[in-house]
C-alpha cells in the first residue's frame, strides 16, 4: 500500500476499511481492504482485493456491500492481474446499486509446490528441454554466477534490470518508458524493502538475465524479468534457481509467474511465453479485473 501510495501521490488518497461481524464491542474482525480514492472525480481503485479470513469467504458479497455503503457512490476498479482470487463479477452484480461496466477474464499461472513431495520430485517434473537449457549455461560459459539481493540492497540491480528489459522491449517492439520504470522499481523496493528481491545471473562476468519480484506470505511474485537475446541458457539457469529459492522458502507455497488474457494473447509475439510457463508445470487460476459503478440507494 505504501508503494502504491508513493506512485500515485497527489492523484489518490488511501482509505483503509475493516470488516466486522457482530455488534458493538463484541464485533470480530473478519476482513479488510484498501481503496485509492481519486482526489478529483468519482474514480476509486481497490488495491488488489477485499481480504477475508478463509472461514468467512462465503460472506464476500455482504462484506463488499458494507464497504461500498461506507465508501460511497462512484466508479470502481476491482481486481489485480496477479490475484489468485476467483472471479467476483457474479456476486458483485447481486449488490443493489452496482452496475457492471467491464469484465476482463484472466488466467494467472503459478507453480504450486504443494503438488510435489519434495524439490527433487518437482525438478523431475520440469520439462527435459528446460533442464537441458539450464545446464547448457554451465557449458557455454567458464563461470556462471547468480547474485540475489533482498531489501534495500536490491536497488543496486535496477540498472542491470533496466538494460536487460530494454533489450527485450526493442526485440518485441514494446513501448516502455525506461526512466519511469526504473523509478517505479526503485520506489517499490525502498518503500517496502521487507518483501522485495532481485537477482541477476552472469556468464563470464556479463549480466545476461534478471529476476525482479516480491516475497509475501506463502507466495513469491515474478513481477519482471529480462534476458539478453543470446544468453546461452542463463535465463533458464536463473529461473530454476528462483524456483528452488521459492521452494526452500515455502515448500507449500507458490511462485506466481504471471497472467494471460486469452482474448488478446499472441503466443508468437510473446516468444513462447505460455510454453515456458507450462514447462515449469504451472497451474491455472481463473480470475478477473472489473470496472463497475455504485450508486447508493
Amino acid at each position: 500500500m505504501m508503494a502504491w501510495t508513493i506512485k500515485n501521490l497527489g492523484f489518490y488518497r488511501l482509505r483503509l476499511f475493516e470488516v466486522y461481524v457482530g455488534s458493538g464491542g463484541d464485533g470480530r474482525k473478519i476482513g479488510q481492504c484498501a481503496i485509492g480514492a481519486a482526489r478529483v472525480g468519482p474514480n476509486a481503485i481497490f488495491i488488489d482485493r477485499l481480504q477475508l479470513l478463509p472461514e468467512h469467504e462465503a460472506s464476500w458479497r455482504l462484506a463488499m456491500e458494507a464497504i461500498l455503503t461506507k465508501a460511497g457512490g462512484g466508479q470502481y476498479d476491482y481486481g489485480w492481474v496477479l490475484s489468485l482470487e476467483a472471479p467476483r463479477e457474479a456476486e458483485l452484480a447481486q449488490i443493489a446499486g452496482v452496475e457492471m461496466d467491464e469484465v476482463r477474464p484472466l488466467v494467472v499461472h503459478a507453480v504450486d509446490f504443494a503438488q510435489w513431495s519434495n524439490w527433487d520430485a518437482y525438478y523431475s517434473a520440469i520439462s527435459e528441454n528446460s533442464r537441458r537449457n539450464a545446464k547448457s549455461a554451465l557449458k557455454n560459459f567458464k563461470t556462471v554466477e547468480v547474485k540475489t539481493r533482498s531489501g534495500i540492497g536490491a536497488v543496486r540491480f535496477v540498472p542491470a534490470i533496466m538494460r536487460l528489459r530494454s533489450g527485450i522491449s526493442e526485440r518485441k517492439g514494446l513501448d516502455i518508458k525506461e526512466s519511469g520504470a526504473a523509478i517505479g522499481y526503485a520506489a517499490t523496493i525502498l518503500s517496502c524493502p521487507r518483501y522485495m528481491t532481485a537477482s541477476v545471473v552472469s556468464g563470464d562476468g556479463m549480466n545476461l538475465a534478471c529476476f525482479y519480484g516480491a516475497e509475501f506470505g506463502q507466495n513469491t511474485y515474478y513481477l519482471e524479468g529480462g534476458s539478453a537475446q543470446k544468453n546461452g541458457g542463463t535465463a533458464w539457469h536463473l529461473l530454476i534457481a528462483m524456483l528452488r529459492r521459492t521452494y526452500e522458502r515455502t515448500p507449500t507455497g507458490k511462485l506466481i509467474m504471471g497472467y494471460v488474457d486469452y482474448s488478446t494473447h499472441d503466443e508468437e509475439k510473446s516468444a513462447g511465453l505460455l510454453r515456458s510457463r507450462q514447462a515449469c508445470r504451472v497451474s491455472d487460476y481463473a480470475t478477473s479485473t472489473l470496472k463497475f459503478r455504485y450508486t447508493p440507494a
